[in-house]
């Protein structure tokens, strides 16, 4: 068998040279090359390799041909996603990169307060969120307090409780006219409106928008969300 690991020994040479040149133009091993090294390692000693060049395939942003090809952009890189949390006592975090074209985008990873309109009442509020309900996203991001478009979450009801109340008390003053109508508001939001909680719903993308911005529940999808919430594992409707 020695004359055997003797005959090999230039064709694992070989391999050492190959793949540190390839290592060297910053180009990613591909998968077939990568398992036929670490097979063939042990044999031909080529842990030299890696304490030389200790490169890694996800640190480099190139095409996935070993021997050559065009390298990618840095903007194409996967990037982590921004799992943007709730945190009350903390400030808010924001991180802006590069985007296609020249332009910039920004990612909240932090968030405490959001803008979130009242769409049978026309009006929006900045203020602050309170608590996350339910996240069809993934079921950890709803104890974990990450919030991604379609984030039930429970937000301040005290500035559109004060707008409420005064606009009640304005039509109670001026009579209707004829032909108009009183606009209607659902009694589900008028008793989480005198609980000092609403539920809203998150439309914006924190992790492109840099912004959790969303609207106020009501009609059929406010039931629905209502009866998720109440199954859902932390029980607090």
């Amino acid at each position: 068998m020695v004359w055997s690991m003797r005959a090999f020994k230039p064709f694992g040479q070989c391999i050492s040279n190959m793949a540190a040149n390839v290592s060297r133009k910053s180009c990613v091993f591909s998968s077939i090359f990568g398992r036929l090294l670490c097979e063939i390692q042990p044999a031909f000693n080529c842990v030299s390799l890696r304490q030389r060049y200790p490169i890694q395939c996800r640190n480099l942003h190139s095409s996935e041909m070993m021997c050559g090809g065009k390298l990618k952009s840095e903007w194409r890189r996967k990037r982590a996603p921004a799992l943007t949390r709730l945190c009350l006592d903390k400030p808010e975090k924001y991180k802006t990169r590069k985007a296609f074209g020249g332009g910039e985008k920004t990612k909240v990873t932090r968030a405490k307060e959001g803008s979130y309109i009242w769409k049978s009442q026309e009006i929006e509020f900045q203020t602050p969120i309170l608590d996350v309900l339910y996240n069809m996203a993934h079921k950890d991001f709803t104890s974990r307090k990450i919030m991604v478009r379609g984030t039930v979450v429970e937000v301040d009801g005290e500035p559109f409780k004060t707008w409420y109340e005064k606009q009640d008390v304005h039509h109670e003053s001026n009579d209707i006219k004829e032909g108009e109508k009183e606009p209607s508001v659902d009694n589900r939001i008028l008793q989480q409106l005198q609980g000092g909680k609403v539920l809203a719903k998150v439309s914006s993308r924190p992790g492109q928008e840099g912004k959790v911005n969303g609207y106020l529940l009501e009609g059929q999808e406010l039931s629905e969300y209502l009866e998720l919430t109440r199954t859902n594992h932390n029980g607090k409707l």
